[in-house]
């Protein structure tokens, strides 16, 4: 079917390909925000008490922080990787956000490139994790 014979817009295509006006991308959009922000909050938290601290982000799965055979490293190793998270995540989320009011920002080639960013961030901290696992506990 060809869209400019049905009457619908790009824009309008693009707001129902990628969901703008649906739930779930708002739900995505504040899980990506809160994640940013927790992850942050983690970042600054360990930077200030110098030990490491409880925080789920932070470990490996079934991990906990009085495991660690050496804190200090591992401090030093995930601290910059939560950071380079952290602020992609927010800022991924503040330009998603910023897409419900900015229609240059909404078009479906740069909404998304931030998905994929968003999602290529996530895998990469995960791996990240993985092998923080098996270095550290």
């Amino acid at each position: 079917m060809n869209l400019i014979y049905s009457g619908l817009s790009a824009q309008t295509v693009t707001d129902m390909v990628m969901g703008f006006s649906g739930v779930i991308s708002v739900i995505f959009l504040v899980v990506i925000l809160f994640f940013g922000c927790y992850g942050m909050y983690g970042v600054i938290k360990l930077r200030k008490e110098q030990y490491l601290i409880p925080h789920r982000l932070m470990y490996p799965n079934y991990c906990s922080g009085d495991d660690c055979e050496d804190p200090g490293e591992y401090m030093d190793y995930i601290r910059p990787r939560l950071t380079i998270l952290s602020v992609t995540m927010l800022l991924g989320g503040l330009l998603l956000f910023l897409g419900y009011f900015i229609p240059t920002l909404r078009s479906l080639g740069i909404t998304l490139i931030l998905y994929i960013t968003i999602f290529a961030m996530y895998i990469w901290y995960s791996l990240c994790l993985r092998r923080a696992k098996k270095k550290y506990w």
